[in-house]
């Protein structure tokens, strides 16, 4: 589930197959069949192309059967929370124009990654990016100078400057101010869960504004 039931009512059957092969899946497959496939599902040709084309219509289906599942499973513990979609698939890019000033102040006006003084044009930037984790999270943005940012990209963070970011002294306070989420834990997780995914050899935005490598 759900690999043996996204192609039709008989998925496990190779005639039926229309995005990946599935003749060797069925509803008990075993851990030894799924190692001999690598974990994998192989996409037939043209399946990633047409993903792509319908993701507006069938990403929006399939987080909401997504969130519905996961309510129904944790009906008490999520009573308290209002921002289960936001938890489970990120938030849409928004303005944080409302933050830059402030994140400047609290950084006492240096440039998060290298330490410079920031000058006149101050970006804010997702230490894990938006790209990978879809989060706002005032523990995730830092001020920092153009030239940081544009080097840095879409780059993974080492976890030390993941660390540092959610350490910071004062984001609590600004949080409170701004009316802005700020979780720290939950982005430290985050951040450790995409370290441990990356390959070794991974190029990674390390502090100071350097480039290091993971190793294991």
């Amino acid at each position: 589930m759900p690999a043996t039931h996204l192609q039709g009512p008989r998925p496990y059957r190779s005639e039926s197959d229309f995005l990946y092969e599935s003749a060797w899946l069925h509803k008990k497959v075993t851990i030894e069949e799924l190692e001999s496939h690598n974990w994998m599902l192989c996409l037939k040709p043209g399946a990633a192309a047409a993903l792509v084309k319908t993701s507006a219509l069938t990403i929006p289906a399939i987080q909401r059967f997504w969130e519905d599942d996961v309510k129904r499973f944790n009906r008490e513990l999520l009573q308290r929370d209002l921002q289960l979609a936001e938890r489970l698939f990120g938030s849409d890019r928004i303005s944080l124009g409302a933050v830059r000033a402030p994140l400047s102040r609290m950084q006492l006006g240096k440039c998060f990654y290298c330490g410079a003084r920031l000058g006149s044009t101050v970006h804010v930037d997702h230490v894990i990016p938006w790209s990978r984790c879809g989060s706002n999270d005032l523990a995730n943005l830092v001020a920092v100078d153009p030239t940081c940012n544009a080097r840095k990209s879409d780059a993974l963070p080492t976890t030390n400057v993941i660390e540092a970011a959610v350490s910071r002294n004062g984001l609590a306070d600004l949080a409170k101010d701004q009316n802005w989420e700020c979780h720290p834990d939950f982005v430290r997780r985050m951040g450790g869960a995409l370290f441990e995914a990356a390959a070794p050899g991974s190029r990674l935005w390390d502090s100071e504004g350097k480039w290091a490598e993971k190793i294991v």
